[in-house]
Formats: C-alpha cells, structure tokens, sequence
C-alpha cells in the first residue's frame, strides 16, 4: 500500500507526542480542565432517562396494547420512524441555532410541565 512505513510512523510519532502533552484517555477523566466537559456528557443521558422517552419508546408497544389500538406494532414502529425523522431535522436545527440555546429553551420548558 502506498507510502505504509512511513504513515505508521508518523501516526506512532503523534501518538507518542500527545502522550507528553498529557492528551491521553486517562487525563480526560482526570485532569479538572475536562470535568466540566465530563460533567456535561454524563449528564446529557441522565437527562434524557428523567424525560420519560425511554420509557415510551421501549413500552409502546404494551401501552398501545392496553389502550386497545389497531396494530400496536406496527403503530411502534410508526412512533420510532418519526422519532427517526424528527431526530435529523433536530439536528441540523441544533447546529443552525446552537446548543446553548436550545437546550436553555427545552429544560425550562420541562421545568414549567414538572
């Protein structure tokens, strides 16, 4: 393959520079720079599980079932396709307009429904 040895070394030699510039895995779950980061990425899921739509999403079925609605399946699997598209408009909405914002916007709007 074409010019092998040397991009091995060259990755092997950034790797072994990030090293001594503490840049390793290990740093990010240590160093205090990166715990707010940190912070925020354990935080994100957790926040999603008090929302309650893993529980929608993973009992739907059964709840359509006791609502006694025509194809409850199939009705699921309707919810997660939307849920699907939605999601990639979602996105690009929250790279248009900021995160920052947007997550403001939607914790004060569960805030005022609690």
């Amino acid at each position: 393959f074409i010019g092998g040895s040397s991009h091995v070394s060259r990755i092997e030699e950034a790797l072994l520079a990030e090293e001594h510039r503490g840049q390793d895995l290990w740093s990010f779950f240590t160093r205090a720079e990166y715990r707010r980061m940190m912070l925020l990425t354990l935080y994100m899921p957790v926040n999603t599980m008090w929302c309650g739509i893993n529980s929608l999403t993973f009992y739907s079925t059964a709840f359509l079932e006791t609502l006694k609605a025509p194809l409850p399946i199939s009705s699921s699997a309707g919810i997660l396709s939307f849920q699907i598209v939605s999601m990639i408009f979602a996105s690009r909405l929250i790279d248009r307009s900021g995160r920052k914002i947007l997550m403001v916007i939607s914790h004060a709007g569960m805030g005022l429904n609690l």
